[in-house]
C-alpha cells in the first residue's frame, strides 16, 4: 500500500473534488486514471479510501494498459482488491478492449492498416493466438 494513507473517505472529500461530482460536472475525460479506476473499485479498506487502493494497483502494475494483461489472483493481492472488485476491474478491461474493435466493414490498403485494426485486440493475450484474416474484393 502507498506509504501515504487517506485520512478521510471519499464521501468527507470537499464535494467539488469528489471524482462523481468532477465527472458530472466536467466529464469522464477529466479524471484522472487513479479516479476512474477508484470508481470502478468503489470501496477502499481499512485506512485506505477507493483512491488510495487504485492508486496502489496503478503504482504496482504499471498503470491502466498493464492491468489488461493481469490475471484476477495477481490483483487479489494487492490490499483492498478481493475476488468481486478484482472481477469488476476485469470486465473494466474486457469491455475496453471490446470498444477497442470496429464493428463496422473495414478496407485494408497495406500490412500495417491490418496491425493498427488488430493489434488492439491482441495486445493484452497472455499466450499465442492464431487469427486468420480472409481479404476479397468488394
Amino acid at each position: 500500500m502507498t506509504s501515504l494513507k487517506s485520512v478521510c473517505t471519499i464521501r468527507e472529500y470537499p464535494p467539488q473534488d469528489q471524482p462523481h461530482a468532477r465527472m458530472h460536472r466536467h466529464g469522464a475525460n477529466t479524471l484522472t486514471d487513479t479516479e476512474l479506476l477508484a470508481m470502478v473499485i468503489r470501496r477502499g479498506t481499512t485506512g485506505c479510501n477507493a483512491i488510495d487502493v487504485a492508486r496502489d494497483l496503478l503504482q504496482r502494475f504499471g498503470g491502466l494498459h498493464s492491468l489488461g494483461s493481469r490475471q484476477i489472483a495477481e490483483l487479489c493481492k494487492v490490499p483492498g482488491i478481493g475476488p468481486v472488485k478484482a472481477g469488476q476491474i476485469m470486465a473494466m478491461v474486457e469491455m475496453s478492449k471490446r470498444l477497442d474493435v470496429p464493428i463496422d466493414r473495414v478496407s485494408f490498403l497495406s500490412p500495417a492498416d491490418v496491425a493498427k485494426h488488430y493489434m488492439p485486440q491482441f495486445h493484452h493475450t497472455q499466450q499465442e493466438v492464431f487469427t486468420v484474416l480472409i481479404l476479397g474484393c468488394p
